[in-house]
């Protein structure tokens, strides 16, 4: 027998929380209407709120600067100017993942797709570990070149 589309959705949803990804669905209007848990542990602010389905994506951001979670100049000197540029480049279906450094240290990638439908998914990967190793290969390359404007070579 076939499932009911009520069946189908819990085990949509029991997928979204299998996988170390947060999941998150603003409706055309901007405001949050699914989350997994793993969305709600993201951030450390979003604790603070006894629910978040509801909220605008423009609020939640207000709410991660607030409580301070976003690294960096813009958004701890110019919020609004930040808020606006995140907004924009959501809008943006060029604009690729957005990568953003948390003040614990901890990277997210953001993919956001727009449905049809006017819905936007995204999800979000903590990518801590990637960015630590792209550093490391960085520093590792820079060394390799210093090594050959001095001179000093390495035969294997």
């Amino acid at each position: 027998m076939p499932e009911s589309s009520d069946e189908i959705n819990a085990r949509i949803v029991a997928s979204f929380d299998s996988v170390q990804v947060s999941v998150a669905l603003f409706d055309a209007d901007d405001v949050l209407v699914y989350h997994n848990e793993h969305y709600r542990r993201a951030y450390r602010c979003f604790g603070e709120y006894e629910s978040l389905i509801g909220r605008s994506f423009t609020e939640l951001l207000r709410g991660k600067l607030e409580y301070g979670e976003i690294a960096g100049r813009m958004a701890r000197d110019d919020p609004e100017r930040w808020i606006s540029m995140r907004v924009a480049r959501r809008g943006n279906p060029d604009a690729g993942p957005a990568e953003i450094l948390l003040t614990d240290g901890r990277w997210l990638q953001i993919n956001e797709r727009v449905t049809e439908t006017g819905d936007t998914i995204c999800a979000y990967q903590d990518i801590a570990q990637k960015k630590k190793t792209d550093r490391q290969l960085h520093e590792v390359l820079e060394g390799r070149q210093h090594a050959w404007s001095e001179g000093v070579y390495s035969y294997c």
